[in-house]
């Protein structure tokens, strides 16, 4: 280029200094540092961009990955977004279309929000609550175990033996209070 000063060795340009500048050889395979005097700083791959620092940041390609000298903090991959705490331990990930706030482990506490079953506060993989559009339901639904659901048309008390969902007690929209064994109106009990 005959309004720039090359660095060379032999015929290969190395570097290029003009109204661009450009550090390293553009060849295939071979990294280099673009600075454009109009848009920004290109780091690329022959001629293709993988990171641009102009107006606007773009990484392309590949994993980001922020690490504070002992563990990956931040990872954006094809995949999913993670962020890991001070101690190691995943304290987001969204995968997906799904969220997860807290550490999926033994003991440990954990929101869930996803596109078909809601939110969920969870211990580990086990959900004590979930609200969906359309229903509230609190506490595990699971063998030998009781939950309140919450809908439009009432609420109902549950409990499930073996694997059998008995309604033990139901608020009906109505304002009437059934059970397997009475039936409360608003005027009288039966």
């Amino acid at each position: 280029d005959n309004n720039s000063v090359d660095v060379r060795s032999g015929t290969t340009v190395l570097s290029s200094f003009g109204t661009d500048i450009t550090l390293g050889q553009v060849a295939s395979n071979k990294r280099n540092v673009f600075i454009d005097a109009d848009s920004g700083v290109n780091i690329r791959n022959n001629t293709t961009n993988i990171a641009q620092f102009g107006s606007d940041v773009t990484l392309t390609g590949g994993t980001f990955t922020i690490n504070d000298g002992t563990r990956d903090r931040l990872v954006i991959d094809a995949n999913d977004i993670t962020m890991t705490d001070e101690s190691g331990n995943t304290a987001f990930n969204l995968d997906t279309n799904v969220m997860t706030l807290g550490e999926v482990a033994a003991n440990q506490e954990n929101i869930v929000i996803d596109p078909t079953n809601g939110v969920q506060l969870r211990t580990n993989t086990t959900t004590h609550a979930q609200l969906t559009a359309d229903k509230f339901v609190m506490g595990e639904v699971g063998d030998d175990k009781s939950r309140v659901e919450v809908e439009s048309g009432g609420v109902k008390i549950i409990n499930r033996q073996s694997s059998a969902d008995s309604t033990m007690i139901q608020f009906k929209s109505d304002g009437d209070i059934e059970s397997g064994d009475f039936l409360i109106e608003r005027s009288r009990l039966f």
